[in-house]
């Protein structure tokens, strides 16, 4: 059975998610078959997860709203995640480089 690719532990997930961000961004995205919109979603989960994740980290500001608010975009941020992964695994062409390169190989 294969690996998952999405991560599990939240700080391996800023890190995935960060790093799939930045190569789907600008010209990239279209050749994935992803559209602005969609790339653009991405982007607004993946800073709320960031912004609340931080949050989550400070003891001044860990209370139990913000932390229901980070598994809330933990989850919308993995949903989306794997909505575009998906696309991209559905395009021809798609190499094994291109896969490795954006976290999903």
């Amino acid at each position: 059975m294969p690996r998952d690719f999405y991560p599990r532990r939240e700080a391996d997930i800023l890190g995935w998610t960060s790093n799939f961000r930045a190569k789907i961004v600008g010209g990239a995205g279209a050749s994935l078959g992803l559209s602005p919109s969609q790339i653009e979603a991405h982007g607004l989960a993946q800073e709320r997860f960031a912004v609340l994740y931080s949050a989550a980290q400070s003891p001044t500001q860990r209370t139990p709203s913000v932390m229901a608010a980070k598994n809330t975009a933990r989850i919308a941020l993995e949903a989306i995640s794997r909505q575009l992964a998906g696309i991209i695994g559905a395009q021809p062409g798609i190499t094994t480089e291109i896969r490795v390169s954006l976290g999903l190989a």
